[in-house]
């Protein structure tokens, strides 16, 4: 291009037809309805599951010390208030349930608050009294969502 040329630009000879109009139109009219009814329809489900708090999720390891064992919380995802939990152990098959979890909870099941904030994080622990020879599931599992599964969980055999 030379100095003082003006740009080419793509001119049409003809408009289109009133036929490819009209289609145009519909075709973009209907994305558009399709965008507003799939909107309508999944807004609100990402709108209700951003509000709901997540569940933390805890790993534990096992130190046994005679007659018994010490579960400890050795990593968790975000810590949780101790109420927020409950405890079900597991005994060859037998089902045992404590809670809300708190601190200096004593019987079958102990708990500990290593740095005593009312929070279940790392270093804190619990002390479960067990037999030789039997296998232990150990499940922490917030209180309202009881049947739906635990937030951290370990087996071993005493």
């Amino acid at each position: 291009m030379e100095e003082g040329e003006k740009p080419r630009t793509f001119k049409r000879k003809r408009p289109p037809s009133k036929e490819a109009t009209r289609l145009m139109v519909f075709a973009l009219l209907s994305s558009v309805g399709l965008a507003a009814v799939l909107g309508y329809v999944f807004l609100p489900t990402l709108l209700h599951w951003e509000q709901q708090p997540k569940d933390p999720h805890y790993e534990l390891a096992v130190i046994r010390e005679g007659s018994l064992s010490r579960v400890v919380v050795v990593g968790s995802s975000f810590p949780r208030e101790l109420g927020y939990f409950e405890i079900h152990l597991a005994v060859d098959g037998e089902n045992l349930t404590f809670g809300p979890l708190q601190n200096g909870m004593e019987g079958t099941v102990s708990f500990l608050d290593a740095n005593d904030n009312g929070i279940l994080d790392r270093e804190d622990y619990f002390l479960v009294e067990v037999e030789t020879g039997k296998t232990y599931t150990f499940l922490i599992v917030p209180i309202e969502k009881s049947k739906e599964g635990g937030v951290g969980y370990i087996t071993w055999e005493a």
